[in-house]
């Protein structure tokens, strides 16, 4: 009896069968790759901005909603006319590249350059013209390579996670499946964010008494080398998984795996708007968005 009780509590904790897990396993890895990736850029962009000279807490509702609210939507629509030229595969590669891309030239080029590209003497002469009223948006303007990224931080969780990720996994995942695999997804970015503290408070403490910058580029090179990692997984799962019919079956979705999306901008809030299970999944995301945004400004002041 307690044998049978003990063997249905882990099938509930665990409802992976055992051929699955060629499919499973890898998508585990992905989401804790880029949900570590993303808590180590949240822990690294607050404690810049909020630090620099002449800024603080009150600068974090400036940049995101002046500057990642627009960039998001933009990102939305780009993407949403990139997918009807290009595969998936292609914009997934073309987008985690380009993330690297910004974060290695910030931490190898101009957060160790700091002192000579801060535009110091024009934010001086913004800063007496226009009052302290808009001191905030000078801060932003003065310290323009630590708001760079911190924008490309934001946009990891929105476009890495919730558009590419999910996305993803939506495209080679049935419903059948989803109930069983979901939970285990989110359970492994929580398993993510959990590590990255420990992880960050090793380096500081490593290169405390040193240089924050050797911190902060230690815990970079984490965060690019996981996105190489995405896109060696992804590839491997295109290649190796994803051309099994017991994995992905193209009769069984009504679509290939590298298919190009048909629904314009448009079109997919329409979508949105005629279900109303992706309606209230909209509803919710905005309100933890608002919520977390309102909340934290408090709390890092």
């Amino acid at each position: 009896m307690e044998s049978g009780t003990s063997s249905s509590f882990l099938k509930k904790l665990w409802p992976i069968e055992r051929f699955e897990l060629k499919k499973i396993l890898p998508l585990l890895l992905l989401k804790f790759l880029v949900s570590i990736s993303y808590s180590l850029l949240t822990c690294m962009k607050d404690t810049l901005v909020v630090t620099a000279e002449g800024s603080g807490a009150e600068i974090i509702p400036v940049l995101k909603g002046w500057f990642v609210f627009p960039i998001s939507i933009c990102c939305a629509i780009a993407y949403t006319k990139l997918s009807n030229k290009f595969s998936r595969s292609t914009l997934f590669y073309g987008i985690i590249t380009s993330f690297l891309i910004v974060i290695t030239l910030y931490s190898f080029v101009l957060y160790p350059n700091a002192a000579s590209i801060t535009p110091t003497t024009s934010a001086d002469y913004l800063l007496d013209r226009l009052g302290p009223s808009f001191s905030h948006f000078v801060a932003v303007y003065r310290h323009w390579f630590h708001s760079l990224f911190f924008v490309t931080a934001e946009l990891w969780g929105q476009v890495v996670i919730f558009i590419l990720y999910w996305g993803f996994a939506n495209h080679i995942t049935q419903m059948k499946e989803a109930k069983r695999t979901y939970t285990l997804f989110i359970a492994a970015g929580d398993v993510a964010t959990i590590v990255a503290g420990p992880l960050t408070l090793f380096y500081v403490n490593k290169y405390l008494h040193i240089d924050y910058l050797l911190t902060f580029q230690s815990l970079m090179c984490y965060v690019i080398g996981c996105g190489i990692l995405m896109m060696g997984t992804y590839y491997w799962m295109s290649r190796y998984v994803l051309t099994d019919k017991r994995y992905f079956d193209p009769s069984v979705m009504k679509m290939n795996v590298n298919a190009k999306t048909k629904l314009s901008l448009k079109d997919s809030l329409k979508h949105i708007m005629a279900s109303k299970y992706l309606l209230s999944i909209a509803v919710l995301v905005i309100s933890i968005a608002l919520t977390i945004n309102i909340i934290e400004v408090t709390w890092k002041a």
